[in-house]
This record gives structure tokens, sequence and C-alpha cells, in this order.
């Protein structure tokens, strides 16, 4: 069953839905979202995505995200992308920040939220190589390298200005 997607404006208003391969392949403007999944140490989940991913293949990725599906709520869209990418259920999620991306391959409205997690974590083998807790001062490094994709390095900066 094809996995359907709202397209939405600047103001974040519904104006159509489409298949997600074709809002993927078009670029289309929609809604997202980002899951920042912290341990009680402090550090944070980064996961590799797949290389057969059709957005920033190999590249890591903070947490969970993705799109969400039309008539989806942003909350609703977060329980569900953290439940399949990383299997948490049930954790308080608590926002954080909306963000909006625009770039060639992928446009996109977002809330980012955060989660505390100590328990196994998942992950979705078709979409995610493997995953791991790192510091801050970890992933700012992989920032740097180029290993974050380029919306989660964006979004990952927001984040730092705001604990700031």
């Amino acid at each position: 069953m094809e996995e359907f997607i709202d397209i939405v404006d600047e103001k974040d208003n519904v104006v159509g839905k489409e298949e997600k391969k074709i809002v993927e392949r078009k670029a289309l403007f929609h809604r997202a979202v980002f899951i920042f999944i912290f341990n009680s140490e402090g550090k944070l989940f980064v996961q590799k995505r797949s290389k057969h991913k059709f957005l920033a293949p190999g590249l890591y990725g903070i947490g969970a995200g993705g799109s969400v599906r039309a008539g989806e709520s942003y909350d609703e869209a977060a329980a569900r992308e953290l439940a399949e990418e990383l299997g948490i259920k049930n954790i308080k999620l608590d926002f954080m920040f909306n963000f909006t991306y625009r770039a060639e391959n992928d446009n996109y409205n977002s809330k980012v939220y955060k989660g505390i997690y100590d328990g196994e974590i998942k992950i979705q083998e078709d979409e995610i190589e493997h995953g791991e807790f790192k510091t801050i001062d970890e992933i700012r490094q992989m920032s740097e390298e180029g290993k974050l994709c380029p919306d989660t390095a964006l979004f990952f900066e927001k984040y730092l200005e705001l604990e700031k």
C-alpha cells in the first residue's frame, strides 16, 4: 500500500496530498518530524542511514525522523517514527523547536522533539545500518567532517544555539 503525504504551503496549511515517492522525487513542500533521543548520561543517539535511502544515503541522522503522513499530526508522526525506526514506544516527547528546510532535493516544515531513553533500541534494518549514543562533542565533530545529513547538520546547529 502506497503511503500518502500532505503537501503544505509556506504557512503549513495543507494544500493537497501525494504519494511519498512523488513527494521525494519532486521535492514537494511537506511536513516532517525529528526526534532527538538522549540517554540518561546526556549522550545523543545517531544513526547511519542505509545506502539504499533516497535522500542522504550512508550519512548520519540524529535520533529518528521522517515525513508526516496525510491526515496525521506532528505528535502522532513523532511517536510512529520513533517506534518504526528505533523500536521505542510510549516515552514522553518534549517539543523543542520548529524547523524549515529548503533544498533542491527536499523541502519541508518540521517539528523537532526530544526524549530520554535508556532501554533497548531495535533499529529498522532496511533504513538504518547501525546506531549508537554519542556525546554532543562527538556529533559536532561528525558535523564538521561532513558525516551528517545536510538537514541534520542544520537542525543540530539550531539545537546547539538554543542550549547555550
